[in-house]
């Protein structure tokens, strides 16, 4: 059976790390905002899903990658979403989750901070 991968956001970051996360044989989820994103997610081979069914498809997701800087995971999606399914926070502030709200379930995550614009773009593609 494949893992199931939750990307959040198909912007810049969010296309690579679909990309990424398909060629390592994943099933991709793609949660955006915007039905023109939720189109190329489809285009491109992924699954779209709008925000508003976020936390349905935490609860099939075996990852999870923020890249929307934006409380999108909010409660009824992290109450969804099984302990040690790992979220990866990719998302300049305001982050997609209130991390000490999920950490006080005993649930794991990392985060590695976005930067603004083009600025170091290395820092976000380490974390890719």
């Amino acid at each position: 059976m494949r893992e199931t991968a939750l990307v959040t956001g198909y912007g810049r970051i969010g296309q690579e790390m679909t990309a990424r996360l398909c060629a390592l044989g994943m099933f991709v989820i793609v949660c955006a905002r915007s039905e023109e994103q939720m189109r190329m997610a489809h285009a491109a081979g992924r699954i779209p899903c709008p925000l508003a069914q976020i936390a349905a498809a935490c609860r099939q997701a075996d990852v999870i990658v923020n890249t929307i800087p934006a409380h999108v995971l909010g409660d009824a999606a992290l109450a969804a979403t099984a302990r040690d399914t790992p979220i990866i926070e990719l998302a300049s502030a305001p982050t997609g989750w209130k991390c000490r709200r999920r950490s006080s379930w005993g649930c794991r995550s990392a985060w590695r901070a976005a930067c603004r614009g083009g600025m170091r773009r290395w820092t976000r593609g380490s974390a890719v």
